[in-house]
This record gives C-alpha cells, structure tokens and sequence, in this order.
C-alpha cells in the first residue's frame, strides 16, 4: 500500500518551515521496514527536507509529515503540527446537487421511514431475506415421486401459504389497534404473536416455492402481507436538497460519523450523521432558507471540537466542508531518530527493525 496513493502530501503549509539547510541527498528515497513481524512501514525521505511515514499494525495505522534532518551518525525525523488557531471546520465551495445526490437522500428517507414504521409497530422486520430467496438446493429423493403427486403437494403448499399470509395480516391488525388503545408496553403479548405469524408466513413462503421447483411449476413470489395502516411507510415525494461532505485534506479521506444540524431561517433545525462518504443532507423547506450549518465531532468522552457555518446557498447543493483531523488524531511521535547503518536506517529505541532503501 503506498503512502503516495492513501494521502495527499498537502505540505504547502511546510514551506515556511523549510528555511534550515537541506539534509544529505544521498539519504533521501523509499525505505520500508524489515525485521518486525505483522508491521507494515514506508518511509519517504524527500532531497529538499520533507518526509512522510506510514505504519500499519493490525487495525491500526498511524500517518506523518514534516521536516527531517541528519545529527552525526543519525536521521531525525520530526512532525509537522496542526496549524495553531485554526477551525476544526471550514466551509469550501458550494457544488451544484446532483443526480446521485438526489438518489442518496431518497435512499436515506426510505430507510428512516422504515425505522420509524418499526418503531410504531415493532413485530415489523425486514423481509429481504424472504424476499431474495433462491432457488433451494434440491435433494435426490430415493425412488421419484410421481409428477401428479409433486404437482398435488405444490397446489397444497400454495393454499398453505395463502392461509399463513391471511393469518400473519389478522395477527398485525390485532397487534396494531392494541399497541393504538393501550400501548406498546400492554400490547407485548400481541406483538410476540404478530412476530411469530409473519415468521410462519416466511416459512411457508420457504416450503411453497421448495415445492413449486419439485413440481416444475412456477414458484411464488414473496410479498409483504398487507400492514395495517400505522404500519405503512409513507415517503412524500420531493426533489432537491441541502447537503455537506466532510473531507480531510491531510488524510485525504471523507469523515463519517460528524453530527450535523442544519439550520433554517424559520428556526427549523434538522440533525443529521455523515455516513461513510462523509455526507449528510437535507430537503429544502418552503418559505424558508437554510442558513446555518453546525458540525460536531464526539468522542468518547464528549464533544472533542464543534464549528458553526454561516452559509448562503443559492439553490439545492452539497457544501464542501474542510476537516482538518490533524487537530484529534495525536502524532505518532513527537521525534524520531533512525540511526544511520550500512545505508538503511534503524529506529534507536525500538528494539528490532530496520529501515531498508528500495
């Protein structure tokens, strides 16, 4: 995996650093780590003082930049640090909304109305596995059925199915007018016959199109049985929309997991997650315009750093946001001294290991 690919080296901020003499150019190149089991490591020395330095253990990987030098006999290499005073987020250009933006909000109202029909009704599950079931894997019986008798049990197994499905919709309209008149907490036994009934239904479905294949004949199709209508998912079609994309420059990735409230003239506000392409977004609001965007970032022990965003977007569009992650991930080291060897380098205080030159 090369450093050159994963992360932009984005050093212009260096620049102003790099008034001491140059190093030994006989130095610089691509080293990579030997000698230390399950420890994946690529250092560049650049001729005019830069470096860049990867280490990959296991789940964790560790990145830095900055100036390197030689004293003696040894490479010290020390890392650039965030620049003092600035904001965790920046506001960057506002790029026009787009199809895939427009397929990506509806995707996510889709999901979100799913979560909230569950919610509201919670022997709902998702069917998809009933709904993507294959062609099962038939096994060779010991004499072979007579095709009259595979075609009179797959007619059986699709009244089978017809029965399950009308008993799996009295079981959800039962559970659904108790949740309604006494609540979810009083409705509990209700809802555990709700589940099992559409669990028998899946079941059903399973041994209906298991013998439909056997017959030869036209295997049922899954559908949902008919909700009752505090069940339903309701998406009202719309277009358009207001969305971030939080990007790292330093890293050179896109940030999931920022909170995101968005903020309307009317007072309105609207909260939302970047997902793993660093995105969020919102639908516009009638008569009102979205005027303020917040981000935050938590950790485990609370807010790690928060930056409110005056925008002004001029239509539907994604603003690009800058996050610079230098502020809450710690340098790997504050120096490091790599002793000069036979033209490979070898960490003075790790024990084992040595840098060797491609």
């Amino acid at each position: 995996m090369k450093l050159a690919r994963l992360f932009p080296l984005g050093l212009a901020a260096l620049a102003a650093v790099a008034q001491a003499a140059p190093p030994e150019a006989a130095l610089a190149g691509r080293y990579y780590l030997q000698g230390v089991r399950e420890v994946g490591s690529e250092l560049r020395l650049h001729e005019d003082g830069r470096f860049e330095w990867m280490l990959a253990y296991g789940a964790v990987d560790q990145y830095a930049e900055g100036r390197w030098t030689r004293e003696g006999d040894e490479v010290v290499l020390v890392p650039a640090r965030a620049p003092a005073g600035r904001p965790l987020f920046e506001l960057g250009e506002a790029v026009p909304w787009e199809e895939d933006d427009e397929e990506r909000l509806g995707e996510k109202e889709q999901l979100a109305a799913e979560d909230q029909a569950a919610a509201r009704c919670p022997f709902l599950e998702d069917a998809a596995d009933a709904a993507a079931v294959a062609a099962p894997a038939l096994d060779e019986p010991a004499a072979a059925p007579d095709a009259a008798e595979l075609a009179a049990a797959a007619a059986h197994a699709a009244l089978d199915l017809q029965v399950a499905r009308f008993e799996a919709e009295t079981a959800m309209r039962d559970a659904a007018a108790r949740i309604e008149r006494d609540g979810t907490e009083a409705a509990g036994a209700a809802i555990e016959r709700a589940r099992q009934a559409r669990a028998a239904l899946r079941d059903t479905f399973r041994a209906a199109q298991d013998a439909a294949y056997r017959a030869g004949v036209e295997p049922p199709r899954w559908s949902e049985p008919e909700r009752p209508a505090r069940c339903r998912i309701t998406v009202e079609p719309r277009s358009g929309g207001y969305a971030v994309r939080v990007h790292d420059e330093y890293y050179g990735l896109n940030w999931s997991g920022i909170e995101v409230e968005f903020r309307f003239s009317d007072g309105h506000r609207e909260s939302r997650t970047t997902d793993r392409g660093g995105w969020a977004g919102v639908r516009p609001r009638a008569q009102a315009t979205l005027e303020q965007v917040r981000l935050r970032l938590r950790g485990q022990e609370g807010t790690v750093g928060e930056n409110t965003l005056a925008v002004a977007p001029p239509g539907p569009a994604v603003l690009q946001v800058r996050f610079d992650a230098r502020q809450t991930v710690p340098l790997p080291f504050d120096e490091l001294r790599l002793r000069v060897e036979d033209g490979a380098l070898v960490p003075a205080n790790w024990g084992e290991g040595r840098y060797v030159r491609e």
